[in-house]
């Protein structure tokens, strides 16, 4: 990275910070550090503050008591809500967020204004000095090669060639989150915060953001439920808990075996307070009548007021999730041929596959490949162009979307809504379902249409959970769910006795409950026996083998055939020729590179002596002189602009002879 970090001491520091809305505590005294340099992933249950926070140290909110500092300055901050962006092209939109056409357009209106005649000393001086700021923010960004930077960035994020010319307003919610996360990698803050960053990614998006930020070298608090990417990513995890912050170091499981040891370090604490107190009382009760043991008994009950309660948290994980029972349904569930969905372009085309009773299918494949497309054909919820979808004799399908709770009735309590779903569970196990997807009795009564959006959707999910539906299809059902939350989910899934096909870039929960892999790719449909991670060995083995039979294809055409009985002194006179002929295509671009960079060397160290000169007092006293050095300024940096674009563009061309 161009810029230099600051490492080693407290970079985002907390002290006695204090937060609440209306009547309810969020942070209570609250003390933390992140060191400059760490990566951290912030945890918690939903409504814990973890978002609060988030925006304590964005500045976007301020703390009802205490500090919050952040060292360094730039923050770069992806919120959890969708964000607005634009107006203009993608290309546009970044480098406007980055700050780089900006300093460009005032470079270029600085330069004008240091040619201009009459400049005083202290016009002249504070010219130079906003200069070389802006000319070290363009360099910090890389400016002459961002355009290239931010369509590597684009394509990671899962955008296709071209996309970085469409305007903004043109992308959908989820795509307008994956613009903003890219000018956000692309600023080089110093500090990072990603709330729920890999919501609206794919798997495929998600594993490169992760190389990504495993390069990145400052400092960054990332709020995510996902354990695989904390583990990929974070070097320690922050919980907050009971309106505090803490840190532990190591993985997530690491962080989850501190907290058990810590729980069960509790309850001993706990059963050995009760003995304790038993045994004051028995005591107590025994001799109180005895005035030989009236001052024991005295000390004893001191005691016993000195005693502090040991507070014992409650336990979501003992929540448990019934899901009702099916019909038993036939052995084919759902066929479908020749399937083919035609919009702008052909989205599906010829597909064919089966769904049987108990298949429990992860679908998966880069945003706009198709998924959602796929799921609302198998829930009937649209008509393909060709081909046909045909369902089982008594198959009941149940279809969570991330329009599910559009469908909801908003004029009705939670608790009637969720009633709604099924006449077999009880009462009692409705309000466990509600509980267990963080519906408490508070808000049993409240009208659906006051809810979030992450709310609606976590009682879209709920609801359709409890109807007796024998093919579930769930297109992103963990999105609004923490880790608790999540945990009860797949329980209920693990139980659960019908067919299932899910969309989620959550891949721990895919490992879990999944035993086939459906994966939409270029139109078509690749399926794969066995879960996510073994899906992803497979496709890697194949990636390999696409590999070796380029480098054969290519060898073959680029190298001489070798002779039937040629020897090996033949063909290492081949290899020997093949290597030269390499050297001296690099040798002329490396020839033509040679006086580019001592182009560069001279003009950098010329500039560096007018810049000094332009600082010294002697020479601000003359304004002829001053005069002078500005316009020359001004001519080295427009010389060294083209000098580094020249290199760069050599540069790629060395690098693609190999």
């Amino acid at each position: 990275m161009a810029n230099q970090r600051l490492e080693g001491s407290d970079l985002i520091i907390l002290e006695g910070v204090s937060l609440r809305y209306q009547d309810r505590v969020i942070l209570d005294g609250a003390d933390w550090v992140v060191p400059g340099g760490e990566k951290v992933a912030l945890v918690g249950p939903n409504g814990c503050g973890k978002t609060s926070l988030m925006r304590l140290i964005a500045g976007e909110e301020s703390p009802h008591g205490g500090s919050v500092k952040v060292r360094g300055g730039r923050i770069g901050y992806l919120p959890q809500d969708i964000a607005q962006v634009g107006p203009g092209t993608v290309m546009e939109f970044l480098t406007a967020r980055c700050g780089l056409s900006q300093a460009m357009e005032e470079l270029k209106r600085l330069e004008g204004r240091m040619g201009e005649a009459g400049l005083d000393q202290g016009e002249a001086l504070a010219l130079a000095r906003e200069h070389d700021r802006l000319h070290g923010l363009i360099l910090r960004l890389e400016g002459y090669s961002f355009e290239a930077r931010a369509r590597r960035v684009l394509w990671g994020l899962g955008f296709r060639e071209g996309d970085h010319e469409r305007d903004c307003g043109r992308f959908s919610g989820g795509w307008k989150m994956r613009i903003l996360l890219a000018s956000i990698l692309l600023s080089e803050p110093d500090v990072m915060l990603l709330d729920e960053p890999t919501n609206h990614l794919d798997t495929e998006s998600i594993e490169w953001l992760e190389g990504y930020l495993r390069q990145f070298e400052g400092t960054m608090v990332a709020v995510s439920h996902d354990r695989r990417f904390i583990n990929a990513v974070t070097s320690a995890v922050a919980e907050i808990r009971g309106g505090r912050v803490r840190t532990y170091r190591g993985s997530y499981e690491d962080y989850l075996a501190a907290r058990r040891s810590e729980e069960e370090a509790a309850r001993r604490r706990a059963r050995e307070v009760q003995r304790i107190r038993e045994d004051t009382m028995e005591f107590v009760q025994r001799f109180r009548c005895k005035a030989s043991k009236a001052s024991q008994v005295q000390s004893r009950l001191k005691q016993l007021e000195r005693l502090e309660d040991v507070q014992l948290e409650a336990s979501r994980r003992e929540v448990r999730i019934r899901i009702p029972s099916c019909p038993r349904g036939p052995e084919l569930v759902l066929e479908a041929k020749g399937l083919g969905v035609l919009y702008d372009r052909w989205i599906l085309r010829d597909l064919d596959f089966e769904l049987h009773r108990g298949d429990r299918v992860a679908l998966v494949g880069y945003n706009g490949s198709g998924k959602s497309t796929l799921m609302r054909l198998m829930a009937s919820q649209q008509v393909p162009t060709e081909g046909q979808v045909r369902l089982g004799q008594g198959v009941v399908t149940g279809f969570f979307s991330q329009d599910s709770s559009e469908n909801l009735d908003y004029r009705g309590t939670v608790f009637k809504e969720a009633r709604s779903g099924s006449d077999q569970l009880t009462d009692q196990e409705v309000k466990s379902v509600l509980g267990a997807f963080l519906f408490g009795p508070d808000h049993w009564d409240l009208p659906v249409e006051v809810l979030s959006g992450g709310e609606k959707s976590r009682l879209a999910l709920a609801k359709i959970l409890m109807s007796p539906v024998n093919l579930l299809l769930l297109d992103e059902p963990t999105n609004h769910l923490d880790e608790d939350t999540l945990e009860i989910f797949a329980e209920a899934l693990d139980a659960y006795q019908g067919t299932l096909v899910v969309v989620s870039h959550h891949r721990d929960f895919l490992d879990r409950i999944c035993n086939r892999v459906f994966e939409v790719r270029d139109g078509c449909l690749h399926q794969y026996v066995g879960n996510y991670s073994r899906f992803i060995e497979r496709r890697r083995e194949q990636e390999r083998e696409r590999e070796r039979e380029r480098e054969r294809e290519l060898g073959s055409s680029q190298a001489p055939q070798r002779r039937e009985g040629s020897s090996l002194r033949e063909e290492r006179r081949r290899e020997a020729e093949e290597r030269n002929r390499l050297y001296r295509l690099r040798k002329a671009v490396e020839d033509r590179m040679a006086p580019v960079e001592r182009a560069i060397e001279e003009a950098e160290g010329r500039k560096s002596q007018v810049e000094s000169m332009l600082c010294d007092p002697e020479v601000l006293s003359d304004s002829a002189l001053v005069q002078e050095l500005m316009v020359e300024l001004s001519g080295l940096s427009s010389s060294l602009e083209g000098l580094y674009a020249r290199w760069e563009e050599l540069a790629a061309e060395l690098d693609s002879i190999g």
